[in-house]
């Protein structure tokens, strides 16, 4: 009755709960960690002083869940405000869909997202800035950014913007991966990815677009991104994104894939027979001060074993040789070297395994 009105509810913090949603969907639960986000998003609506405390009660119920699946996460952050959802929240929910293999639940996520109040283009389209509207505003500076973070408002950043792509590129979609990135660059046009603010990508950024080319089976858009990474690099003298030892790993597995798209097989990429290309990736890669590892050399023999060339996936394994070779040389002159020490690559066992599958 009226006793019971008296008194706060409280609620879980949005900390404790994101931290539960991350929990549920690494222990392989999602269908739960979407059980604990919806009633986050129902005690937002209905968490009022005034009412009911059912919603309460269930947000609580589905907290307390994760009793049987961590117990160090239930020293409770307990507050009176309901724990509205974050961009924390869709972050840990869209990766965890990722990671168990539901991309397409990452894109409604991310459509659900940006239909939110608080989604930062809704929260500014009820403000004015200097009289105007802000949708007469094509792009929405740092600052502003800050201001609407502060204010709460649910703004991607960056990691954010990966996980969205990462969501595309699980689906070979290379075309909405690209979106993306143009959106970061604010050179995007599609609507799809409107909510996209403008954000300087990462090498992350651009290796998941490449991922995307390769699932997608396009060789000739993996290729390109290469050429994006060293002009952003050259325009902001930033070595941070210049390709890297995963970045070639990815292009080399790209080659002797079928397009996805069933469209004519680039020019660029070889052929579907023909693993020169690979070999020329990995001389690229060492000429730029690339060393590969064993994944890298893994995905050279795979190419060559979908080619059906024994004879070039042996070469590749004498190529990975000749480099533990020098690099065991090299060991041998450094204060580091123990005694017997052979030297390994990352994942040899992949290569060699790969270099048997082919013949």
């Amino acid at each position: 009755g009226n006793g019971e009105s008296m008194v706060p509810k409280l609620f879980p913090s949005v900390r404790e709960c994101n931290a539960a949603l991350a929990t549920f969907g690494d222990s392989g639960d999602f269908r739960r960690a979407i059980g604990l986000f919806m009633q986050m998003k129902k005690s937002v609506r209905s968490g009022r002083p005034h009412e009911p405390v059912t919603n309460q009660q269930s947000l609580m119920s589905a907290y307390m869940d994760l009793q049987h699946t961590s117990a160090t996460l239930l020293s409770l952050d307990m507050v009176i405000e309901p724990p509205k959802p974050s961009l924390v929240t869709y972050s840990t929910l869209i990766s965890r869909a990722i990671s168990l293999g539901k991309p397409r639940v990452a894109l409604r996520l991310w459509n659900l997202m940006r239909n939110q109040p608080e989604f930062y283009l809704n929260v500014m389209s009820r403000k004015r800035i200097d009289g105007r509207l802000v949708e007469e505003f094509k792009a929405v500076s740092e600052e502003q950014l800050r201001s609407l973070e502060e204010e709460g408002a649910i703004v991607p950043d960056v990691i954010f913007c990966n996980s969205l792509m990462n969501a595309y590129a699980k689906l070979g979609d290379h075309v909405a991966a690209r979106s993306i990135l143009d959106a970061m660059l604010g050179t995007s046009t599609s609507q799809v990815h409107e909510g996209i603010p403008q954000i300087e990508p990462t090498v992350i950024t651009y290796n998941t677009l490449a991922d995307a080319c390769k699932k997608g089976g396009e060789l000739g858009h993996a290729l390109e991104v290469l050429d994006l990474m060293k002009n952003r690099a050259a325009q902001t003298g930033d070595k941070s994104l210049l390709p890297d030892e995963l970045t070639y790993t990815i292009l080399i597995s790209t080659v002797a894939r079928r397009s996805k798209s069933m469209q004519t097989r680039d020019v660029r990429s070889g052929g579907e027979k023909d693993p020169d290309m690979a070999f020329e990736l990995l001389e690229r890669a060492i000429s730029e001060g690339i060393t590969p590892n064993g994944v890298t050399y893994c995905a050279l023999i795979d190419v060559c074993s979908r080619c059906q060339r024994v004879d070039m996936a042996l070469n590749g394994l004498r190529l990975m040789r000749k480099q533990k070779t020098k690099s065991s040389s090299v060991r041998k002159k450094g204060r580091s070297t123990r005694k017997h020490e052979a030297p390994t690559l990352f994942n040899e066992v992949g290569a060699w395994t790969a270099a048997i599958n082919a013949c």
